[in-house]
């Protein structure tokens, strides 16, 4: 088999029987592929080399996921909303134990590629284990960037935390508002000194 017909094979077997939210796949020489029971498209998983999708399933977790995609293994292109749809509706089709084998064989051989990461990518963290100086090492590498670097997913206020999104229309900069001025209502900020300070951290209040 080609490492097409492979890669087509892992696909597919893959899908359940009905796929409500597939996907188009588009190959390194730019042929496109749409899998059986694809009626639309909601996206197109884009790989950039015959290597591309056994990189991005092994191993099995998101951070080697995270790590295919930022270092161009693959692309997705269209709304990402399709995306994680797609990834549910796969991550939860029941299988047999022998269909289950089936396809671990089968990604077994997929045609292989060097990984692209970078081996000095990852912070090399000094110190014991969860101790505080390892930590907070750990937390500046990964929070200490530029603005430049978050402006570009962030709204212009640069708010780092949840966002709430009323329809799928709401812009960023709106859904950041919407958030504020719920939790300033949660808050019942009018009896808080205004000389206090308030964190959302993460999750709306």
């Amino acid at each position: 088999m080609t490492p097409k017909e492979k890669i087509k094979e892992v696909i597919s077997l893959s899908f359940p029987e009905k796929l409500k939210n597939g996907f188009d796949v588009r190959f390194w020489d730019g042929e496109i592929w749409k899998p059986a029971g694809v009626e639309k498209a909601g996206f197109t998983l884009v790989l950039n080399s015959p290597g591309a999708l056994k990189n991005l399933i092994l191993p099995p977790t998101e951070l080697n996921v995270t790590e295919a995609y930022f270092f161009d293994e693959f692309d997705l292109e269209g709304d990402l909303f399709n995306v994680f749809e797609s990834a549910y509706e796969i991550g939860g089709t029941k299988r047999t134990s022998g269909k289950n084998l089936q396809l671990l064989g089968k990604i077994a051989a997929l045609p292989s590629s060097p990984k692209k990461k970078d081996k000095n990518f990852a912070k090399k963290l000094s110190g014991q284990k969860n101790s505080l100086e390892r930590d907070s090492e750990a937390v500046s590498y990964h929070y200490d960037m530029s603005n430049e670097l978050y402006s570009q997913w962030l709204d212009p206020q640069m708010v780092y935390s949840c966002a709430r999104f009323a329809t799928e229309d709401t812009s960023l900069e709106d859904a950041q508002k919407t958030n504020l001025t719920i939790s300033a209502g949660n808050l019942t900020l009018n009896r808080v000194k205004h000389s206090s300070i308030v964190a959302a951290v993460g999750v709306p209040l």
